[in-house]
């Protein structure tokens, strides 16, 4: 195991700050690298050729700008920690999602909707805390709020759109790996610290599992 802190594997591998390598290493391996280390288990491997074609031959990354006004969400919301040091595989967040999934918590969301897409929203990771919030949501329209639920406030403004293509959960670690390392680091634009989320819809195009939302200004 290693005892490495997270500031010196962001430098490391290229991160600006180790809440940006914490968001990352959270969608990508699906847990902070604190819980992974303390729980034990395998991380994603990927063949370091792959890798090196996507950073150095791959075609830049697609995108677009969109202003959206603010809206609610109804979510039910969990804490996940903030690590201190990295290790090995952890799947805490599509945990929260498969036990959403069977514990009615979709059913009781989508009651309470006017369409069926749903979102992942995810609070900013503070340094000041050693949690982040993150809720699986949707659209919200009727009252009461349910017990064991409650209102995301999501702020209107400027947002990047990323769209992950692939067939399973594991597209949206990779998008995150390049939007952190290849989009953000020659951006027109900066990443604020507010709330991002993956926006799930049946119109999607073929093959477009979801699509990531993050909130943005022009430099």
């Amino acid at each position: 195991m290693s005892n490495k802190k997270v500031i010196d594997i962001a430098l490391k591998y290229g991160y600006e700050t180790p809440e940006s390598f914490t968001k990352a290493f959270t969608r990508f391996h699906g847990g902070t690298p604190r819980s992974v280390r303390e729980k034990g288990g395998q991380l994603q491997q990927f063949n370091p050729l792959l890798i090196k074609i996507t950073v150095e031959g791959g075609k830049a990354m697609e995108y677009r700008l969109e202003k959206r006004k603010g809206f609610k969400l109804l979510a039910k919301v969990r804490e996940f920690e903030n690590d201190e040091s990295f290790e090995t595989d952890n799947n805490d967040i599509a945990k929260f999602w498969q036990e959403s999934q069977k514990d009615g918590t979709f059913e009781v969301l989508h009651g309470k909707s006017v369409s069926d897409d749903m979102y992942g929203v995810c609070g900013p990771i503070s340094k000041e805390s050693n949690r982040f919030r993150y809720g699986i949501g949707v659209r919200y329209v009727k009252d009461p709020v349910p017990k064991g639920f409650e209102i995301w406030d999501v702020e209107p403004g400027l947002w990047a759109v990323f769209k992950c293509m692939g067939e399973d959960p594991a597209c949206i670690g990779t998008t995150w790996e390049r939007i952190f390392k290849e989009f953000l680091p020659g951006a027109e634009v900066e990443m604020l610290e507010k709330t991002d989320y993956e926006l799930y819809s049946d119109d999607f195009e073929e093959g477009c599992f979801c699509e990531i939302w993050i909130p943005v200004e022009k430099k």
